[in-house]
């Protein structure tokens, strides 16, 4: 899975394009049925990815490792 950003700037979780399609199809019905890509999550998604590159922000990177893990590798990649 990576975080690939659209036109609007929503940072959507999608399947790696490296994958076979068989995969990235199974993988798109998993992102689909957990709602990764429902507008209040891309929103919390975005808020906390804001708020870490904020510099007037007091997120980490150790807070970021933790709390959000998958964020935090997509946007140190």
């Amino acid at each position: 899975m990576m975080l690939e950003e659209d036109d609007n700037g929503d940072l959507l979780v999608v399947p790696n394009p490296s994958f076979p399609d068989a995969e990235k199809d199974r993988l798109k019905e998993t992102i689909r049925m957990l709602g990764l890509n429902r507008g209040p999550i891309k929103l919390a998604r975005k808020k906390c990815f804001d708020d870490f590159i904020d510099p007037n922000h007091s997120y980490s990177h150790a807070f970021m490792q933790e709390v959000q893990p998958f964020i935090y590798a997509q946007m140190i990649a």
